[in-house]
């Protein structure tokens, strides 16, 4: 496995250690990342929330492995938007929240 921050990877998936341990999270098992901005008067803070149909996981930019994190969700997820942070980041002071990907269902 390799690890970076709170995170450890495999091919299929990650796992993310939480303040009430470890979890394992698919790639394939992942619903929607969303992303917004907030306002903390000198900097910014960048939320991040990964879906699941059981959890909601939240990080943010100073998580420990969030760089390395959001890299490898562009490669494994189709359908995410490479150009998501500008809309997150930009206009200041603004919330911007912005679905980044969301799984394609096919009937």
């Amino acid at each position: 496995m390799d690890q970076d921050g709170v995170f450890s990877y495999s091919e299929n998936g990650f796992t993310i250690q939480l303040n009430n341990g470890a979890r394992y999270v698919a790639w394939d098992e992942i619903e929607m990342i969303r992303a917004y901005k907030i306002d903390q008067l000198t900097l910014d803070c960048i939320v991040i929330e990964v879906s699941t149909k059981e959890n909601i996981y939240s990080i943010n930019d100073d998580t420990p492995g969030y760089i390395k994190f959001m890299d490898l969700a562009l490669k494994k997820l189709p359908e995410f938007k490479k150009d998501w942070f500008e809309k997150v980041a930009f206009p200041a002071f603004a919330t911007n929240p912005t679905i980044i990907y969301e799984r394609v269902s096919i009937p």
